[in-house]
């Protein structure tokens, strides 16, 4: 009779034995797939830049073109923003899989911050006008230097003013304000719109990846959610901290630091 168990017993741990192992290689080839998948995506997203690039370039010829009627200027204008702000999707993507690998490296270099304020502003110009949004800037105090990656803070600002664009009421006004925080060690920039705001169970998550409010009440944004996460993962990459400020129908505040160049 003991025999009899021991050998169902044996029986029964060989059965498990093989049971994992076929998960084991089940679980292997998921992993495999996952892995293809992601490599041909990043290839796929890494492939755009390319065309991408060469469209902008392109339309940016044409509206050189002065014969142009204003009509057609204004379709051609919404081309290039839409080509723009697809390119902007295709970097931030990239960016974040090199954050996540590790394999990100900053180009700092000392920049007055007033400068790229300015050149976002320019940037967004033409998606404002046509949403009929005011967009400001105010520098408390004198200019101040910071030690960054011009071009990855530059990118950080503009997801954030087309987030605002996004979720604000025409007629409305978006400011960007650039002041010290704390002992001057670091300054900080912050983006305010005067939308709905964010719910406040909705806070923790805004910056998660793939993570976007779907509904304000009366409009559906439709948005892969990235852009915020890309700033998230760019400013932590600089040290520096991101939080947002929302009260429900009272508008938002993204705030971000970034260390000066007295720091460094």
């Amino acid at each position: 009779m003991m025999a009899e168990e021991n050998i169902n017993h044996i029986t029964e741990i060989e059965s498990l034995k093989k049971d994992i192992r076929e998960l084991e290689k089940k679980n292997k080839k998921l992993v495999d797939i996952q892995n293809t998948q992601g490599d041909l995506f990043k290839m796929i997203i890494h492939d755009l830049k390319g065309p991408v690039g060469e469209i902008t370039a392109n339309l940016d010829l044409l509206n050189c073109d002065k014969s142009l009627s204003e009509l057609n200027r204004e379709y051609l204008e919404t081309a290039i923003m839409g080509c723009e702000n697809l390119y902007r999707m295709i970097l931030n993507i990239l960016e974040i899989s090199k954050i996540e690998e590790g394999r990100m490296i900053l180009n700092k270099k000392s920049f007055q911050i007033d400068e790229i304020i300015k050149e976002s502003i320019k940037k967004i110009k033409t998606i404002a006008k046509q949403n009929e949004i005011c967009v400001t800037m105010e520098v408390k105090g004198e200019p101040e230097s910071v030690n960054a990656d011009q071009e990855i803070i530059e990118r950080v600002l503009l997801n954030l003013l087309l987030n605002a664009i996004s979720f604000s009421p025409p007629k409305s006004e978006i400011k960007i304000i650039a002041e010290p925080e704390g002992e001057k060690d670091f300054l900080k920039v912050s983006v305010a719109d005067q939308g709905k705001g964010i719910p406040e169970e909705f806070k923790n998550k805004i910056f998660d990846k793939f993570s976007q409010e779907v509904k304000d009440g009366e409009r559906i944004q439709h948005s892969t959610g990235l852009g915020l996460t890309f700033c998230k993962m760019a400013v932590e990459a600089h040290k520096g901290m991101i939080w947002v400020e929302s009260k429900k129908g009272k508008g938002s505040t993204f705030n971000f630091t970034i260390s000066t160049a007295e720091r460094n």
